[in-house]
């Protein structure tokens, strides 16, 4: 789905399931220190970039699992790569917080510019949507 915010550069991907959850599900963290909301949101979106999709999947909160699945998510992933190009670098840029929602905004660089992707995080930590935005200004 496209969304096309009149007046602003902000034409993206859009792929933003912001589900309430009475469910809990735990995503595997390493031993030693939690990672921070910033650290687990480059973490995921490099098992994108990997195609470790099954293992993205894993870390999608329940009520997002059924349009977040490992099939989905490999669906999905070309059509980004077709419209964006290659994934690079991520870099944490800020952090929203939208009813029971944290979502962590990064700066993307892909081959055919920067864009901003939000990947938000339900009240158990697991990842419950992400969209990929032009980013201001043209990107490049």
């Amino acid at each position: 789905m496209r969304l096309r915010t009149t007046g602003s550069a902000l034409l993206g991907t859009l792929w933003l399931l912001l589900l309430p959850s009475g469910l809990s599900a735990q995503v595997p963290v390493p031993e030693g220190e939690v990672p921070s909301l910033e650290e687990r949101a480059v973490a995921w979106m490099n098992l994108l970039r990997d195609e470790e999709f099954d293992r993205a999947a894993a870390q999608v909160s329940p009520a997002a699992r059924a349009q977040m699945s490992g099939d989905q998510l490999a669906q999905l992933w070309p059509m980004i790569l077709e419209r964006h190009g290659e994934l690079g670098d991520l870099e944490p840029v800020g952090r929203l917080t939208q009813g029971a929602f944290e979502i962590v905004q990064l700066q993307a660089h892909f081959d055919r510019g920067l864009r901003i992707v939000r990947v938000a995080f339900d009240a158990d930590g697991l990842v419950a949507g992400f969209f990929v935005l032009d980013a201001p200004g043209g990107g490049r």
